[in-house]
């Protein structure tokens, strides 16, 4: 199994632990950083979802990965691959299981505290869990999601490499703004 933990220049993503109950908590129950997602969770909620929310599959190749700043070890977001709900409307986590990959799309996201928006975090890395997909597991590509009115993740997504395609269902919503990238490309890149 290849190393989970990743390194860029600025950023450490590392499995998530249910003791990073901490960043869970400030993410989801923020109307902020949900305002794209869904409506933010109760504390309660979180605590009583960690366990899911931690959950590996693929001999630990995808999952939830807690960011932290390299420079002080904050714990500054998430990133993810995951699989894709398409008719439900949240992560289907019994989907991960320890020894396999799931059938179907996997998607990569990200989410930050909003002090850390608009610093190229969320670029940075979706770049490094892009390549961690494509140079250490199976993958043959990868796809996301977002709101129609979130223009920063559209950004985000198409710096990292993913190609904007039309509208398609997920988690339950039909006409998804989505994205892909498929490793020959991700590997054709400079």
């Amino acid at each position: 199994m290849s190393d989970l933990n990743l390194e860029t220049e600025r950023l450490l993503l590392r499995p998530l632990v249910e003791t990073d109950i901490d960043i869970c908590t400030a993410l989801y129950t923020s109307p902020d950083v949900m305002r794209f997602i869904r409506a933010p969770k109760t504390n309660e909620k979180v605590i009583e979802e960690m366990p899911h929310i931690c959950r590996r599959g693929g001999n630990g190749q995808l999952g939830v990965w807690c960011v932290h700043d390299r420079s002080n070890g904050e714990k500054i977001g998430t990133a993810i691959l995951l699989p894709l709900p398409i008719n439900e409307t949240d992560i289907e986590w019994l989907k991960l299981q320890e020894d396999r990959f799931p059938s179907g799309e996997i998607q990569i996201g990200y989410m930050f505290k909003k002090e850390h928006w608009g610093q190229g975090y969320a670029t940075e890395a979706c770049i490094r869990l892009l390549r961690f997909a494509f140079e250490n597991t199976q993958l043959m590509e990868v796809v996301a999601v977002i709101d129609k009115d979130n223009i920063a993740s559209r950004t985000v997504l198409t710096k990292a490499g993913l190609a904007f395609e039309n509208g398609r269902r997920a988690y339950g919503i039909e006409d998804v703004p989505s994205f892909r990238i498929k490793k020959k490309d991700w590997l054709a890149q400079d």
